[in-house]
């Protein structure tokens, strides 16, 4: 595993989707993954987005599809599954990653379900969904919206969420 402090956090604005420029925003990614197989050589990759960053997942393999890289990535986590996810690439294990009682407007249950639904005709055995249970609303960050803090972004179910998460890049 990559440690935490080696990741790289990228935020991208909704309306950039639609740019054709939206490409060079996920090439930095490009640096992470080679960081990642020159300094844990044999380790497996997964790349993991949450809420919005599921739809960076969704680019990026695509991108190293383009490039005859995808063989570099294990797999993917699409946590916090927005609606608009499409990781229709059928050689890449997707696991999506998504709270029981998500209470963002874009990111609810019903529309993981169908996400998820969705993946599966296209990848098969390759789309697995695993929900997170616990926490709650209420936490430090609810001021900021419901969509950045309670059970859209997993407050109070840390340990819960990376046990998950464990077990997922640990499945064979």
């Amino acid at each position: 595993h990559v440690p935490a402090e080696k990741l790289v956090r990228m935020k991208f604005d909704r309306s950039e989707l639609r740019d054709p420029a939206y490409v060079s925003r996920v090439k930095p990614l490009l640096n992470l993954l080679d960081y990642a197989k020159k300094n844990y050589p044999g380790q497996p990759i997964w790349l993991v987005g949450h809420s919005n960053g599921t739809v960076t997942i969704e680019y990026f393999a695509k991108y190293l599809k383009k490039l005859n890289r995808l063989s570099d990535l294990k797999g993917a986590v699409s946590s916090g599954t927005t609606r608009e996810t499409r990781i229709d690439v059928p050689e890449l294990r997707v696991a999506f990653l998504h709270h029981s009682k998500d209470n963002c407007e874009f990111t609810s249950p019903s529309n993981a379900k169908q996400a998820f639904a969705m993946h599966k005709k296209w990848l098969g055995e390759n789309a697995t969904m695993t929900w997170v249970e616990g926490g709650h609303n209420g936490g430090k960050w609810d001021k900021r919206g419901k969509c950045v803090a309670g059970t859209h972004s997993y407050e109070f179910a840390e340990d819960e969420v990376t046990a998950k998460l464990e077990a997922i890049i640990s499945q064979k």
